[in-house]
């Protein structure tokens, strides 16, 4: 799910669970479903989790993770 107006590609700040302090990403999106790349490895990725993408204050979006 995603905000209008939100472009195919790119950079965000991601968080993977609700204490997670948030990692800088890259989105690719398509119209189906979208790629989340991390700049650095997180721990603690899971299926099944959340990822919300940020832009400052703003939620551009996000989805539950495979």
């Amino acid at each position: 799910v995603w905000a209008e107006g939100v472009p195919d590609s790119f950079d965000a700040t991601a968080r993977i669970r609700s204490q997670h302090s948030g990692a800088e990403v890259v989105v690719e999106r398509t119209a189906t479903s979208a790629r989340a790349i991390f700049s650095q490895p997180q721990m603690g990725v899971t299926p099944g989790q959340s990822l919300v993408c940020y832009r400052d204050e703003e939620v551009l979006g996000g989805g539950v993770m495979d």
